[in-house]
């Protein structure tokens, strides 16, 4: 049985960030967009592992400092909180990011909806939870979908039309998070595996995981086995 000695690696700050390095593999640990980030990468003649598990937080935390809705200080918190019906032009990724999500939007008619925020508050879901009446529910409907807010599926720029609305990036952050880390380390000769909360991304180099999908109902409880 291999032993797993727990370093504390050059650059890495102690704390929340707990790197495991062993003969095969570093394992990287620590808790990233509301959720618990894993980063694996397997050891090779090259030493890269550190540098590349570094990218891939990085990239990640970039993208929270975007999108978080839950930082004020954010660039998503900024832009629902613009002025009713004026037009916000977003930075280029975001603008990006926004376009993405409206197109899927569009594909989906509607079934995937990411200005949401009224619901969200309606309901209670970032604290206890709570059951709406049917008026409030009501109005949180009237503050939700492309009615309340509008996102240019072209430019990303965005209007809000109703002073409940706000975009929830919930739904897609994660998603843009990963896609953000395959695209700067899509040319990696290293085997890395990453599971950002159950959103999973595996380089191209790495060999095919099995991953167990876990019941709706019970987080615990696996139900179906697939390869990745």
């Amino acid at each position: 049985m291999l032993l797993r000695t727990l370093l504390m690696l050059p650059g890495l700050a102690p704390g929340p960030h707990i790197t495991a390095l062993d003969s095969l593999e570093l394992v990287r640990e620590t808790w990233v967009m509301g959720t618990r980030l894993v980063i694996s990468v397997e050891r090779d003649s090259t030493g890269a592992e550190v540098e590349a598990s570094e990218a891939v937080l990085e990239n990640i935390q970039e993208v929270e400092k975007l999108l978080s809705t839950w930082d004020p200080a954010s660039e998503l918190s900024r832009l629902n909180s613009y002025e009713v019906n004026q037009d916000v032009m977003p930075t280029s990724d975001v603008a990006k990011w926004l376009s993405q999500a409206s197109e899927l939007v569009a594909r989906t008619e509607g079934a995937f909806d990411v200005s949401v925020g009224a619901l969200i508050n309606a309901w209670d879901l970032r604290a206890d939870g709570r059951r709406p009446s049917a008026v409030e529910l009501a109005r949180a409907r009237e503050a939700s979908g492309s009615s309340a807010i509008s996102i240019d599926r072209v430019t990303g720029r965005i209007t809000r039309h109703d002073p409940q609305a706000w975009i929830d990036a919930g739904a897609f952050g994660k998603g843009v998070a990963l896609q953000e880390v395959a695209n700067y380390l899509e040319e990696s000769h290293l085997k890395i595996f990453v599971d950002l909360g159950g959103q999973l991304w595996l380089s191209p180099a790495s060999a095919t995981r099995t991953i167990n999908v876990a019941h709706p109902g019970d987080r615990e409880r696996s139900i179906h086995r697939m390869l990745l």
